[in-house]
């Protein structure tokens, strides 16, 4: 692990995805669409208790930009897990103004919008203390040699707040899935989090190779949870990252899982049905990028709330989510998100068609 402590330039950064950026300029002069631009967007302020014991930590959030340019709908989509600073996230983020977006001179809601929100303190080192990198040593030793049991409180200290900065808290969830495999969990959804947590910054905090070995796990897992859309993206994260690219292993590893990864795109423009295991999870809900136009719920376990369908150019909500109801979302809303709102621990399937099927049941959604 890094030694030599370095400084961060900023308190609280934040990185805004879909925006403005994310359009391609031909086609919005052809469409007459004008993206959602940043007006005013404040910091957030820096939680005291965390700023006092110096700890930093991470929220991404999505939100909806209205025609008048207000930011609703937020929601917490995954956290560093420390809740001062997702309360400080959703309330910074609630205040933010935008110039909306516009589609023939008129303005017009804009969702997909998703932001990380990182808080960082300006003058702590970004390495790991000494005191995380010694209980770091000790569970790595304990793992190796397969002593679990000593290993597992070990890993309960430091999950439950011996992190204090994001380079720590990134290896601490590599740690933790590098434990759950060789014990031999069978928990492959917290083996998931695990590597979700441990490469999921703008920023690679990880070394090279566990990078790589990091994400090449997460594909395999996602893959055989048959979260083709989750796989594909993990895929392309570990072929574009500058970190990947300094492992020995990365080309290796690049080849291996080219051969799926195109499958996996093969699958999605097929006539083949694609069904995901959906669970709400600790925010209430249930998140997925949609890689299909037309798509349904069934074998509901537990109660679901609402269905937001959140597109670039478009949304639609439903305050009911009935099964076997097939929605079909237009072509014209570009990327697409869909949030499953419910009780924690509801399960459901969640269907995609292909061209071809035309439902009994269905639902067609008009552009406004």
């Amino acid at each position: 692990m890094r030694s030599t402590p370095s400084l961060t330039l900023l308190l609280v950064s934040f990185v805004a995805c879909s925006v403005a950026a994310a359009q391609d300029a031909g086609e919005l002069e052809a469409s007459k669409y004008t993206p959602a631009s940043p007006l005013e967007r404040r910091n957030p302020v820096y939680p005291s208790v965390a700023l006092s014991s110096r700890k930093e930590g991470w929220v991404m959030m999505s939100f909806v930009i209205s025609p008048t340019g207000d930011v609703t709908e937020p929601m917490i989509e995954d956290s560093s897990g420390i809740e001062a600073f997702e309360r400080a996230a959703l309330r910074a983020v609630e205040g933010w103004k935008y110039t909306p977006a516009m589609e023939d001179g008129e303005p017009v809601e804009q969702a997909m919008v998703k932001t990380r929100i990182q808080f960082q303190m300006e003058d702590k080192a970004s390495g790991a203390s000494p005191a995380f990198t010694s209980k770091y040593r000790r569970i790595a030793g304990l793992v190796n040699k397969g002593d679990f049991a000593a290993a597992e409180p070990l890993i309960a200290e430091l999950e439950f707040g011996e992190r204090n900065n994001l380079y720590e808290d990134a290896w601490f969830w590599w740690t933790k899935y590098v434990y759950l495999s060789a014990s031999g969990s069978t928990d492959s959804e917290e083996m998931q989090r695990c590597l979700q947590r441990a490469i999921g910054y703008e920023q690679e905090y990880l070394a090279p190779e566990q990078f790589v070995a990091a994400a090449e796990r997460l594909v395999v897992l996602e893959a055989r949870a048959l979260d083709i859309s989750a796989a594909i993206a993990t895929f392309e994260r570990l072929r574009d990252a500058k970190t990947a690219r300094r492992a020995d292993s990365y080309e290796k590893v690049i080849a291996n899982l080219q051969p799926s990864y195109e499958k996996m795109l093969e699958l999605v423009r097929g006539e083949q049905l694609l069904i995901v295991d959906g669970k709400i999870g600790e925010y209430d809900y249930w998140v997925h990028d949609l890689l299909r136009r037309s798509f349904s719920i069934a074998d509901v376990v537990g109660r679901l709330d609402a269905l937001d369908i959140r597109c670039e150019r478009g949304t639609r909500r439903y305050s009911a989510v009935p099964a076997d109801t097939v929605w079909t979302v237009p072509e014209s809303w570009d990327d697409c998100g869909i949030y499953v709102k419910g009780e924690p621990g509801a399960t459901f399937a969640f269907h995609e068609y292909p061209r071809s099927y035309t439902p009994a049941n269905g639902v067609s959604i008009e552009a406004k």
